[in-house]
């Protein structure tokens, strides 16, 4: 899958789009070395609840617009 990704990022038809997309969704990517675990720890900041919206599987209902609680609860940015 990362091979396909990284595929069709690649292509300048594609490129520009996609990296307006991530844009609107992504605040900043932190990528932090842990010794104790001798890896590393990545952080993807931004907007949770618009990434699960566009990455769901819409025949699954697992992200629904009545779901509001990140929106209300505790602001859409987690």
């Amino acid at each position: 899958m990362i091979d396909d990704l990284a595929a069709s990022l690649s292509d300048e038809a594609v490129a520009g789009r996609a990296a307006d997309e991530l844009h609107d969704l992504v605040e900043r990517i932190e990528v932090k070395w842990d010794a104790e675990a001798d890896g590393h720890w990545l952080s993807i900041k931004g907007n949770l609840m618009e990434m699960l919206r566009k990455t769901a599987p819409e025949e699954t209902g697992a992200v629904r617009e009545e779901m509001v609680f990140a929106e209300v609860g505790c602001g859409d940015r987690i």
